[in-house]
């Protein structure tokens, strides 16, 4: 092995995690509580342009459930993808661009947050996002 790709295989690992369950909040329209991934310990970012779907489940009335991926980056912005939902049991993949637009410019990405919101109050849907990711 070239002494080049010994350093990078020590600087990355991958990283999957299944999010599910995540709830909207009892108020139509608004923000639950998001539920955060971090990159590994001794890690300080994340690259998520290996795969991200979002999904949902539960128990869907008549109603619209987004879910929300959110990117934080170390200069403290944010960018976000949004997909909407109106059964259980969906999963969309993100694709190329919509994974790119997840990402900065030389700017590491520090935490990914899933949360969601429904279109009534008091839903029984759920989100949440299958991610692999590089620990970088």
């Amino acid at each position: 092995m070239s002494g080049l790709l010994k350093p990078l295989l020590k600087t990355t690992t991958m990283r999957k995690v299944s999010i599910i369950g995540v709830a909207p909040s009892a108020t139509a329209d608004t923000y639950g509580t998001a539920t955060d991934i971090n990159p590994s310990s001794g890690y300080s970012g994340l690259n998520p342009l290996v795969m991200i779907a979002l999904i949902s489940g539960g128990t869907f009335s008549t109603e619209t459930l987004t879910v929300r991926i959110r990117a934080t980056f170390s200069d403290a912005t944010t960018a976000e993808m949004i997909k909407t939902f109106t059964a259980g049991g969906g999963r969309t993949v993100l694709a190329s661009d919509e994974l790119e637009d997840l990402m900065k410019d030389a700017v590491a990405i520090t935490k990914l947050s899933v949360d969601c919101k429904s279109t009534i109050s008091n839903s029984a849907a759920t989100g949440g996002a299958d991610i692999a990711a590089l620990n970088t």
